[in-house]
């Protein structure tokens, strides 16, 4: 007996079945890449607060231990090994460093300029941690945070200097005084690792080490980054406060309530 075998013919794709498929996964990789986009910038915001939020504990561990809070450091000066806050010269990013698990940096038992600190760079902007321009001396550490000025006597007129401050002096309350916040910086910085101007290297006593403006506004190129807060996240920008707790301001919203620390002013933003 013979088996009969039944051929099924396969019938292709027509050109506009073809192009109807095309269009229906270009659309969801459209609906796709946004919610993607946002997932990471959630992510990298979570992280950049949890930097802050380690910064924080590091200033109240250094104030109960020395009894002063981390400060500026001298103007134009370089950090020592070992000295404490009192006889430091270098500034706030190196004082903390016994209190952020990097107490061998502190020591100098590594170099300060060539090892990168992660915990003082947001990796919302993604860029590279080690300045490589010379003139600011070759592969020293950067940091995307900067210190408030105003109660260590800085504002946008002046310099600053090495300052007794204790928590008990935020006349304001130390959950309505900046201490550290996420400085304002332009996109076309991001890849330059320049580390000049108010984007210095993180343990050089300059403008990177210290903010005194008012405005808070988000990463581009439109902007005036200089003595300024910002971040590249959408709504506002992340600070902590002298009571360790993290906030994120919102750009276009000035930060001169948050920063004085004499007392008087109206605390209304959430």
């Amino acid at each position: 007996m013979r088996r009969l075998i039944l051929w099924k013919r396969w019938r292709g794709f027509t050109l506009i079945e073809l192009l109807v498929v095309i269009a229906i996964i270009a659309v969801l990789i459209g609906l796709l890449l946004p919610a993607v986009q946002k997932v990471r910038e959630a992510a990298a915001r979570m992280s950049s607060t949890n930097n802050l939020k380690q910064i924080g504990l590091a200033f109240q561990n250094c104030h109960d231990q020395e009894g002063r809070l981390p400060d500026a450091g001298n103007y134009g000066a370089t950090p020592t090994a070992g000295k404490t806050v009192k006889d430091q010269p270098g500034p706030w990013s190196f004082q903390i460093l016994p209190y952020m698990e990097q107490k061998a940096i502190w020591a100098g038992a590594a170099n300060y300029q060539t090892t990168p600190i992660k915990g003082l760079m947001c990796p919302g902007r993604g860029r590279n941690p080690l300045a490589t321009n010379t003139n600011c001396a070759p592969w020293t550490a950067l940091t995307d945070y900067a210190q408030n000025g105003y109660p260590f006597g800085a504002d946008n007129n002046a310099s600053w200097g090495k300052r007794l401050v204790t928590l008990t002096q935020i006349a304001d309350g130390t959950s309505n005084t900046i201490c550290v916040g996420e400085k304002s910086l332009r996109w076309d910085r991001y890849n330059k690792s320049t580390g000049q101007g108010w984007d210095d290297p993180a343990f050089a006593v300059l403008g990177g080490a210290m903010r005194a403006g008012d405005t808070i506004q988000m990463d581009s190129n439109s902007i005036t980054a200089d003595n300024q807060w910002g971040s590249p996240f959408t709504g506002g920008a992340p600070f902590v406060m002298y009571d360790g707790s993290v906030r994120m301001l919102p750009f276009g919203v000035s930060a001169r309530p948050f920063k004085t620390h004499n007392g008087g002013e109206v605390i209304s933003v959430q």
